[in-house]
């Protein structure tokens, strides 16, 4: 489903499938989420892996996973990207931890 980016936090709350008409999007995972860690570095590229067979729900800007719902709670990077991105990531704050 298409959506504006300023909507997405209700879909990601919801686990709801959504692509902005840029570059941010959000999935249900059914079996292994597609292991490209984009941008990832450090310890959210390590924690990407450590979660990489239980993630549930991926959100996506362009191709690296900003947050990630595993093991019955989200994890958000922590790593700052570009200007497009760290607004996407803004959208995450509204998230529970």
């Amino acid at each position: 489903m298409k959506i504006k980016t300023n909507k997405t936090a209700d879909a990601i709350v919801s686990f709801t499938d959504f692509q902005t008409h840029g570059s941010l999007s959000g999935a249900n995972v059914d079996g292994l989420p597609e292991a490209d860690y984009g941008w990832l570095v450090g310890k959210d590229k390590e924690q990407f892996i450590v979660d990489h067979s239980r993630i549930r729900y991926i959100v996506r800007s362009y191709s690296t996973p900003i947050a990630w719902y595993a093991r019955g709670k989200w994890y958000k990077v922590k790593q700052k990207f570009n200007v497009t991105t760290s607004k996407h990531q803004g959208q995450l704050y509204k998230i529970n931890e």
